[in-house]
């Protein structure tokens, strides 16, 4: 270990200094330290692990929920080296059987109904890249991970069972003969599975595996309901920093390096800026205006460059007369 890259950090002062590589790794590796917690089982993800131990699980009722997270960063700052520690939140997938995932995803509950070319693609990008265990047999269970889904229905899928290539049997006649097993989402596509070869199995004796993050793009409702879910106020959200922070010194791997993690958060000065003043047009009858608390109206009040409005319209959705709206319209 070269003490002097360690040296660099400790002892860091502002400056235009550029900092090496070499003492950027040792940086790194602090940092990777500190994010270890040996107390919690976590799902890594680039400079943050998630638990659903740091928080209430979020459900969206979309076959997602939402688990809160720590990251974890060694910063250079005016004061030194410092920890930065912020509290994310991240999509996964629900442990569920993939057909109340479905379900959920697609808000609908009949059984009896083919998919949609929107539904199937739908649900198709959903599981892609899902790693599924099967639940159908009582004495083991097998892991995989969905390539797509079939093309055509489950009662329209075949294949050919044994070393006899020519007899072909139906997946729904197969697992009735096979397990004594009677397929209900028979409508339903099939999951397709398998690396040198193809397995299709049905989607009602499959169980997502918990812990998968999904990393696809949030629709604007799940978005919008991350954002209310994870939207807290700085008291609160100090309050959840600051356990993070207390728990950095009693972690075993953190102790064995001698690290020491400083108790109390960074002072910076601050200052509020006074209310700028609004001046509008010369010919109002207000020319200029100090909002109070962030707030403001155009009463009596022009604007120094007006827009101009080269059409316009009016609907009249009320019983107002028609003589009223056109002097409406006419001034």
């Amino acid at each position: 270990v070269n003490y002097q890259h360690i040296e660099v950090i400790v002892n860091y002062k502002p400056t235009f200094v550029i900092i090496s590589s070499a003492t950027l790794n040792y940086q790194y590796c602090l940092a990777i330290l500190l994010l270890t917690f040996s107390s919690y089982s976590c799902l890594s993800a680039p400079g943050t692990i998630f638990s659903t131990k740091f928080g209430p699980i979020i459900d969206t009722q979309e076959g997602l929920e939402f688990w809160r997270g720590c990251y974890k960063g060694v910063r250079l700052s005016q004061f030194g080296p410092g920890l930065n520690i912020d509290i994310p939140a991240a999509p996964f997938y629900k442990p569920l059987p993939v057909v109340e995932f479905v379900a959920e995803l697609l808000n609908r509950t009949d059984v009896n109904q083919l998919f949609s070319t929107e539904e199937y693609d739908k649900v198709e990008k959903a599981l892609q890249g899902v790693f599924v265990e099967t639940t159908h047999r009582t004495d083991k269970t097998i892991r995989y991970k969905i390539k797509g889904l079939s093309v055509v229905p489950l009662e329209d899928l075949m294949f050919a069972e044994g070393a006899k290539e020519n007899f072909t049997t139906t997946v729904v006649d197969y697992f009735q003969k096979r397990y004594k097993y009677k397929l209900k989402y028979i409508y339903w596509p099939c999951l397709q599975c398998g690396s040198s070869r193809d397995i299709f199995l049905p989607m009602e004796v499959c169980k997502i595996l918990p812990g998968q993050r999904y990393c696809r793009k949030l629709t604007t409702r799940q978005a919008a309901k991350l954002l209310k879910a994870t939207c807290e106020r700085p008291h609160i959200r100090k309050i959840a920093i600051m356990k993070v922070r207390n728990n950095c010194n009693v972690e075993r791997c953190v102790e064995e390096f001698g690290i020491r993690v400083n108790g109390l958060p960074a002072i910076v000065c601050g200052r509020i800026l006074p209310t700028p003043e609004l001046k509008y047009h010369v010919s109002g009858n207000e020319k200029t205006c100090v909002p109070t608390g962030g707030r403001w109206n155009m009463i009596n009040k022009k604007l120094v460059n007006g827009g101009k409005v080269e059409r316009w319209a009016c609907l009249n959705f009320s019983k107002v007369p028609a003589s009223t709206v056109k002097i409406f319209c006419g001034k």
